[in-house]
């Protein structure tokens, strides 16, 4: 999605963690210092090539370094960029985890202190954010569970893609469950509309319903606009849901979702 804009809130988050470093040798689980970054790169095959930009509101702004120790001023892409390898960025205070970050592999990054890279598989990349998001206290919006998300929704295969499915289904916190809909579209990853339209009819927490509508929009390209228009056009629905899917469409320039608000627009006139 082009000049997309993500903020990202950040929290202290109790994880395991290791005292030291372990020598890259061969793929394990990432190993954390007390103090200081690692990262490891995860081939992903096509995923948003999230960098951070110097002018968000200039269209044809430079690419900048990402300040990983900075305020998290939001990262994403300008003009539907892609990347076939994203950089998975974890940060340790004082032997716990306390921030992470995913970008593409080529987005320049600058840090206070050395970044010591790991060889890690994306199985065990996978596994370690999921706990992450599993051993979250905070309930809030932001917190470290943002952007564990966020990188899980870069990850490809089975087991990232049914391992968020089961947190928006099954956690216990409507908040990770609604931000679990809104990162799984994010990440664009395919075949991920059914279990977000799901959701939308299921999910017993209005906010996590609305907020699945939502996610629903921000699926890449023309994605969003069939499954809103299969969500308005779905009668299982509320007004009120159906009303949300009609809202997001109204914020799209997509031909097919102008013809089908037109075609809406018609019937509603013919019926006066």
């Amino acid at each position: 999605m082009s000049a997309l804009r993500v903020r990202l809130g950040l929290a202290a988050c109790a994880g395991a963690v290791f005292a030291g470093l372990a020598a890259p040798a061969k793929a394990a689980e990432p190993l954390l210092p007390r103090d200081g970054w690692v990262s490891w790169d995860v081939p992903v095959g096509d995923a948003p090539a999230w960098c951070c930009f110097n002018d968000w509101n200039e269209r044809n702004a430079p690419q900048s370094a990402c300040k990983l120790d900075g305020h998290n001023n939001g990262y994403g892409t300008r003009h539907d960029e892609r990347t076939d390898t994203v950089t998975v960025y974890a940060r340790a205070s004082a032997g716990k985890l306390d921030r992470v970050r995913v970008l593409s592999a080529t987005c320049p990054v600058d840090t206070k202190t050395e970044v010591q890279e790991q060889t890690v598989t994306p199985d065990e990349s996978t596994r370690w954010l999921l706990a992450q998001v599993k051993n979250e206290s905070s309930t809030g919006r932001n917190s470290l569970s943002d952007d564990a998300l966020a990188a899980l929704s870069m990850h490809r295969g089975d087991l990232a893609r049914e391992g968020m499915i089961k947190l928006g289904n099954d956690d216990p916190r409507a908040g990770i469950r609604s931000k679990t809909w809104f990162w799984l579209a994010m990440g664009g990853a395919p075949g991920v509309e059914s279990p977000i339209s799901a959701a939308v009819r299921k999910d017993p927490d209005d906010d996590v319903r609305e907020q699945a509508v939502f996610a629903l929009s921000r699926l890449p390209d023309e994605r969003a606009t069939r499954a809103l228009i299969a969500a308005a056009e779905d009668r299982s629905l509320s007004r009120e849901q159906r009303k949300r899917a009609v809202f997001w469409l109204v914020q799209s320039d997509s031909p097919a979702a102008l013809a089908f608000l037109d075609k809406v627009l018609t019937v509603s006139a013919t019926r006066k």
